[in-house]
């Protein structure tokens, strides 16, 4: 029986998920510098670093700083130059997913009251990135990342500055983690799924509309500039990262596509990669959507995309939008994608119908209610001529 109880014991314990650890860095020396650092099972390292033409980059390293709360120790991914924010990723030292609940965030230096904007990034379960941004005020700040609905059942978290042209010194400290388990994947959602990757279409092709797997993608038209006239609404097909990608027509703020299902039907976007090939900016920007509804409503929204490095222009950076949690990219007609400053690159895009056919309209729905009106009263009409025979 003891034997027995052992074991239940034993077997209860190895499934149950591990306790919350803290990786304060209190055991490392104040004023080192690292390329590395391993506690408590867990992994930091720092991200690529991409130098100015010409210019040697400095080290990949953290700084260990008592600039944590109450003088703790703290450390800083450090910037490579004023212009580029260092970056740097956490992992578990197995490979083994995690969840982070909170970290604690010190901004010792805010240049000429400029934003300091923190980027952040989850890798999950299933390899799906999912980024969002905070801007800091200087003093200490703590983000919940449970609150926040965010770093829970993940491979890796990445974090990084975007705050070019001044750079920001930012610490990193009590990261609050724990071992997870893989969740099951999700169910699948209702309909055809189906995800537009643009593979069927030669590279360098040229079109105002292309169609794939019943699903129709036509170039917006820009507003014309001055005394030009814009050029086609053309969409392009391009393979700057090894797969090949939609490259809406783009004149800032004005070009995009707009996606639709062939028959007029309702369809779900659950997400879509998204990167950029053309711009030095290291800053993190705004991707826009516009969706209309099934009742013919406009509805707008973005997501943060993150900076690219400096220099690494033609190094495609991609980035999954996860749109899952967006209720604008349900129940919808179209899904609209517009430039911005940046010329985005799209593929990958996740879509679900939701039913066969266009939905009636609603002078339809009337026409129908009236026949099911006729239709019963026929009906009651009948049982009262056969009640009295």
């Amino acid at each position: 029986m003891k034997r027995i109880l052992g074991a239940a014991i034993a077997a209860f314990l190895s499934s149950s998920p591990a306790m919350a650890v803290i990786l304060d860095f209190d055991n490392l020396a104040t004023g080192s510098s690292l390329p590395s650092i391993l506690e408590d099972g867990y992994q930091f390292t720092k991200g690529p670093s991409f130098a100015p033409p010409g210019l040697p980059g400095p080290p990949n390293v953290f700084n260990v700083a008592a600039a944590g709360p109450g003088g703790s120790n703290a450390i800083f991914a450090g910037d490579i130059g004023p212009l580029i924010p260092g970056t740097a990723v956490l992992r578990r030292q197995d490979g083994g997913l995690f969840s982070l609940a909170s970290v604690d965030i010190s901004s010792q230096f805010a240049p000429l009251g400029f934003p300091n904007n923190i980027n952040f990034t989850t890798v999950d379960a299933f390899g799906a990135e999912s980024s969002f941004s905070l801007t800091m005020s200087p003093g200490s700040l703590s983000v919940d990342f449970v609150g926040l609905g965010r770093g829970q059942s993940i491979s890796e978290f990445r974090w990084g500055n975007a705050s070019a042209p001044f750079h920001f010194t930012n610490y990193f400290d009590n990261f609050s983690v724990n071992e997870a388990v893989a969740p099951p994947p999700p169910p699948p959602p209702p309909g055809a799924t189906v995800m537009i990757d643009f593979e069927a279409f030669a590279v360098g092709a040229q079109a105002g509309t292309l169609l794939e797997d019943g699903y129709r993608v036509a170039g917006i038209p820009g507003p014309p500039l001055g005394p030009f006239l814009p050029p086609p609404p053309v969409l392009n097909i391009r393979d700057d990262s090894g797969s090949k990608a939609l490259l809406p027509p783009s004149i800032p703020f004005a070009f995009g596509a707009v996606l639709t299902r062939d028959d007029g039907g309702l369809f779900d976007v659950y997400g879509l990669d998204i990167f950029d090939t053309q711009s030095l900016s290291p800053n993190a920007q705004s991707v826009f959507f516009q969706t209309v509804d099934a009742n013919g409503l406009m509805n707008s929204f973005s997501i943060i995309y993150p900076g690219h490095p400096f220099g690494a222009s033609g190094n495609a950076t991609r980035f999954f939008a996860d749109l899952s949690s967006f209720t604008q990219a349900r129940n919808i007609r179209s899904f609209e994608i517009r430039n911005g400053v940046i010329p985005w690159q799209f593929d990958n895009i996740r879509v679900t119908a939701l039913m066969s056919g266009a939905v009636p309209e609603p002078m339809t729905w009337s026409l129908m209610i009236t026949g099911f009106g006729f239709v019963g009263l026929g009906l009651r009409r009948r049982r009262k001529v056969a009640a009295i025979a």
